[in-house]
């Protein structure tokens, strides 16, 4: 068993992640190995205050051999038995009930009988049943937070927290129940000791799931998963666009007269060329004189002959 749980320790790990197994999967077995490490810790530490309790009995059960040796054969039975009473304590403490032979303990009653004189066993509880052992149950809790806890290191969405925690507690469950069927069987004329294993495996894994789902709970060991941003509407259809309305035939260009081309400009000869500077114009062409004649005025009373003539200019 420890070779098993060395090399599990080094390759176990590595196996699971290569294994189509959830990755959550070495987080539930850590857990309910805390779980179980847990109740059997606390059930030791119980078991260890009722034999400080019961002094006086274990003294006494001590005392039925006078010889050292016999009193060192009763530690060594006593110690061979230390498991068997820290299984039947957390069978006590989870709800569930031990019994050696007729003798039956839980949290809530006793039934006496006769047991094996073996000092370790004077931390039974003996009738009538005092109210301080319902405070076992606290044992219970303890062990369900720590579960919780160790399944809340790696917080998860609800689902996979939630499978994860159950898968812990059912491991812890079967483990304890194990545990139980291992540590009991016949002790000669005293009958059968062990557990009731009719209750002891479900106890513990309602303890465990239901501390342990509250402490996850509370621990933040739940997440929420990133909300998914809602598609968005498609945009409406563009609306086809129309087709483009047929061009109307262009009317046939009136055929326009060639132009006419520009007058040539007139070739100024060498004779008309302007004058070059320094050169002075020709004289205008003298205007003709008026003839004085025609601004004198003629009488007609003049002699006949000279009436009838035409003046000068008239010709």
């Amino acid at each position: 068993v420890g070779a098993g749980v060395g090399v599990g320790s080094r390759v176990g790990r590595r196996l699971l992640s290569a294994s189509p197994l959830p990755r959550w999967l070495p987080d539930a077995i850590r857990a309910a190995t805390a779980g179980v490490l847990a109740l059997l810790g606390l059930s030791g530490v119980v078991a260890a205050g009722s034999l400080i309790v019961h002094w006086s009995t274990m003294h006494d059960l001590f005392g039925i051999t006078e010889s050292a040796f016999g009193q060192l054969s009763l530690a060594a039975l006593s110690v061979l038995y230390i498991p068997n009473v820290l299984v039947g304590t957390a069978a006590v403490a989870v709800g569930s009930s031990a019994h050696i032979g007729l003798a039956t303990f839980s949290s809530f009653t006793v039934f006496g009988g006769d047991i094996p004189a073996l000092p370790v066993l004077a931390a039974v509880p003996t009738p009538p049943l005092g109210p301080i052992w319902v405070a076992l149950l606290i044992v219970a809790a303890v062990s369900g937070v720590a579960i919780g806890q160790q399944c809340a290191r790696q917080p998860l969405p609800l689902v996979p927290a939630l499978l994860k925690l159950v898968v812990a507690a059912a491991l812890a469950a079967v483990t304890m129940a194990l545990l139980g069927h291992a540590g009991g069987g016949r002790l000669g004329n005293f009958g059968d000791v062990g557990v009731d294993q009719a209750t002891f495996g479900p106890a513990v894994f309602l303890w465990f799931a239901g501390i342990g789902g509250l402490t996850v709970a509370m621990s933040g060991g739940v997440t929420r998963r990133p909300r998914t941003a809602k598609p968005k509407p498609d945009p409406d259809p563009e609306p086809k666009p129309e087709p483009d309305p047929e061009p109307e035939p262009e009317p046939e260009a009136e055929l326009e007269p060639d132009p006419e081309p520009d007058p040539e400009p007139e070739h100024i000869g060498d004779d008309d060329a302007a004058p070059e500077v320094g050169e002075k114009a020709p004289a205008a062409a003298a205007v003709p004189l008026e003839d004085p004649e025609e601004h004198f005025v003629v009488d007609d009373d003049g002699a006949p002959d000279t009436a009838d003539r035409p003046h000068n200019g008239d010709h």
